[in-house]
């Protein structure tokens, strides 16, 4: 299994802090990565890889899921 770690400060990762009711505190806003697009490691994502993982984080934010 191959793992991509990428480490950002707050401020790099346009990581914004707010305490909300349910205790979040951390959120991320804008975008983290992009498809058919060359990254800061090099590495071109095709859109289709990106697209089954959004599809997959978006069903575990539907069952209540937290990212």
């Amino acid at each position: 299994m191959l793992t991509l770690k990428e480490n950002l400060t707050y401020d790099q990762a346009k990581i914004v802090t707010e305490a909300t009711q349910d205790g979040k505190s951390l959120f991320m806003q804008g975008i983290f990565v992009q498809g058919n697009t060359r990254n800061q490691n090099s590495r071109v994502y095709p859109v289709n890889e990106i697209s089954k993982a959004v599809k997959a984080i978006q069903e575990k934010i539907e069952t209540g899921y937290s990212v």
